[in-house]
């Protein structure tokens, strides 16, 4: 792993759960972070999204940041900013056989994560991608 990628992954996992920060808890970040960690920084886009689709509203300030980020910088933040890209990172380390997803399930995660952190939440009434999210798990 590229040394200054590890720099900036250890620096946004504390960044991101600096409680002297946490007055931005309103704002989102582009990558998972638990907004239920009480040394959480910014508020989780995921978690988020599925609180205004529970009110049945529209995350307009989430859907910006997002989509500023995605548009300037891809899914950089997922591999450079991310703590669970982090760790992500340092389980693919461990040699052991990996499984790779059939090419005609490439687009099937979409449709899971549409599901989870929409659909369920607006049927429901409660976020269901939070309760299992893996981020929330570790950080808990």
């Amino acid at each position: 792993m590229n040394r200054n990628r590890r720099k900036y992954q250890i620096f946004s996992s504390i960044f991101s759960n600096a409680y002297f920060l946490s007055f931005l808890k309103f704002f989102p970040c582009p990558y998972l972070n638990c907004y239920a960690c009480p040394l959480a920084s910014f508020a989780c886009p995921i978690g988020t999204i599925q609180h205004f689709a529970i009110i049945r509203s529209i995350p307009f300030l989430t859907i910006g940041i997002l989509g500023m980020v995605g548009v300037l910088v891809g899914r950089m933040t997922c591999g450079w900013l991310c703590p669970f890209g982090f760790l992500q990172d340092l389980l693919a380390r461990i040699p052991v056989p990996k499984l790779g997803i059939p090419d005609g399930l490439t687009y099937f995660r979409f449709l899971v994560l549409i599901f989870l952190v929409i659909l369920i939440p607006l049927w429901v009434g409660e976020p269901w991608f939070s309760k299992l999210c893996p981020m929330g798990a570790l950080q808990a």
